[in-house]
């Protein structure tokens, strides 16, 4: 079982993120939206995607060698009777 400690504000019962508090008692998390009143989490250039910010898939060079090995395969299997 692991451990997990609590926070060292008293009274409270959330589990510490760092230098013995919880993110609740001033824990450093992750960047929040640099847009005025939103709480959701920075994606990328400091805004969430709700105001701007785009996710791209890792995709390109990839799957492009993927589906190439898939086709040599293939190919091997053709062409070796299989």
């Amino acid at each position: 079982k692991i451990l997990r400690l609590k926070c060292t504000v008293q009274g409270c019962s959330n589990i510490r993120v760092k230098y013995g508090v919880c993110s609740r008692h001033g824990a450093p998390g992750k960047p929040k939206c640099s847009v005025e009143g939103c709480t959701n989490i920075s994606v990328k250039g400091g805004v969430c995607g709700r105001h701007g910010a785009r996710q791209t898939k890792q995709r390109g060079i990839c799957q492009e060698r993927f589906m190439e090995q898939v086709a040599a395969l293939k190919d091997y299997g053709e062409n070796n009777g299989h």
